[in-house]
């Protein structure tokens, strides 16, 4: 994940954009499995009710590499359900014991004999009571756990206890992210998937079936990019010629449309049968942006790639007609970075009041700093007042008192937060 923080005194709000990871799920072989031998349903935690997807060749669930993807997809469909899971062997204070990640507590919910449900996600291990009662552990205690399948430790805290009265009383549960780190698997993947609401038949159809997807388009400028149901991009092309045909397994994908900085949601869908779409690309038509420049004598308005657009003065606002893009508009001596994906309006002057210093922090969720993206900044009636491209992790504006809305664009992936400057704190 993107996580993008506004900073500025004691204030913080934050949002995210998609992780960006690639899958080869059109590549990657997967098994269905219904009617468990006794070492899989052991290692399973005890016989699963429905359908489980792992990965065909894997010596062990444990070593089974899935697409998280496919259980998001698959909830596309009514009344299916999936659950992803991963299951990690490890040791704790000595002992061998089995941590299962999972993305929500189902089968324990009404069976805590000790101490409380963990809400959402976070830091935290549930016990079964017998996992409990042999490593002698306290609810409430931190504990440090590793794996062999991964280099990372982590602290965790014990917030309770569950019974089931089976298999799964000798392992522990942690949320799915968490389980991912602790087994090492790739950011993306988990050991398999447990399905529910569909036959066997059919779901083996769909896992084993490549379809073609047949996209029409206007050339065009621009580049399409397809998203997994994850938004992990699986595959893209230039907007040569008129139309592109894929070979794409099943899934939820979302068609993106980029060209320099600027991204749009063309269509999403359900991949499963072969699908022909006409795609709406943006960008033959023109846009309306009204600049509130009342002072200005000359403006000039010149896309990136050297399309100069003339204005016209209507009362104390210019008026451009022009086509999507990025644009850079000069005015008064001083230039000013314009996006332009629907009719805008610009106000780059701010009443003369005190000014407050925002600051925007734009990292990958590992920590990592964001690079080369474009910042917009809206007023709560939709008013353009700033934009800029930022090389670093850090962008700095000043902004008066008011409600604005930040829109971050690393295409393919553009996100929005809403937040407030306060005028006085």
């Amino acid at each position: 994940m993107i996580a993008v923080k506004v900073l500025r005194p004691k204030a913080l709000l934050g949002f995210s954009l998609a992780m960006m990871i690639s899958l080869t799920t059109a590549t990657q072989t997967l098994i269905l499995l219904k009617g468990f031998s006794e070492s899989l349903s052991y290692s399973l935690g005890g016989l699963e009710e429905g359908l489980i997807i792992m990965q065909e060749g894997a010596k062990s669930i444990h070593t089974s590499r899935v697409p998280a993807s496919i259980a998001e997809s698959l909830r596309r469909i009514e009344g299916v359900e999936a659950h992803p899971m991963t299951l990690t062997p490890t040791t704790l204070n000595g002992y061998p014991i089995v941590i299962r990640g999972v993305e929500a507590l189902d089968q324990p919910l009404d069976r805590i004999i000790e101490g409380e449900i963990p809400r959402g996600g976070g830091l935290w291990i549930l016990l079964g009571e017998k996992a409990f009662h042999r490593l002698g552990l306290r609810v409430g205690e931190i504990i440090t756990l590793g794996s062999p399948s991964s280099t990372s430790i982590l602290t965790l805290q014990v917030t309770g206890v569950y019974r089931t009265g089976g298999l799964r009383d000798y392992e522990a549960l942690v949320p799915l992210e968490i389980g991912v780190e602790l087994g090492g698997l790739p950011r993306g993947t988990i050991s398999a998937i447990r399905v529910g609401g569909i036959n066997g038949k059919e779901l083996g159809s769909l896992l084993r079936t490549l379809y073609n997807l047949t996209l029409i388009h206007e050339a065009g400028r621009g580049e399409i990019i397809i998203l997994d149901s994850l938004n992990a991009p699986v595959a893209s092309f230039k907007m040569e010629g008129r139309s592109h045909t894929l070979l794409l397994p099943f899934g939820y994908y979302t068609v993106i449309y980029r060209e320099s900085y600027l991204t749009a949601d063309l269509s999403s869908f359900l991949l499963r049968e072969n699908l022909t779409i006409t795609l709406g690309v943006p960008g033959k038509e023109s846009y309306r942006l009204r600049v509130v420049a009342p002072k200005a004598d000359h403006l000039t308005l010149t896309r990136e790639d050297g399309l100069s657009i003339q204005g016209r003065l209507e009362g104390d606002t210019w008026v451009f007609d022009a086509p999507l893009g990025l644009y850079t508009l000069m005015m008064d001596g001083g230039s000013y970075l314009v996006p332009l994906l629907g009719d805008t309006t610009f106000n780059p002057s701010h009443p003369q009041v005190a000014m407050e210093r925002v600051v925007v922090r734009v990292q990958w969720q590992d920590g990592r700093g964001v690079t080369d993206y474009l910042i917009s900044l809206r007023s709560a009636d939709g008013v353009l007042v700033s934009s800029m491209r930022s090389l670093s992790p850090e962008a700095s504006i000043n902004l008066p008192p008011g409600e604005y809305e930040a829109e971050v664009s690393k295409p393919p992936y553009t996100s929005r937060v809403r937040f407030k400057v306060p005028g006085e704190e």
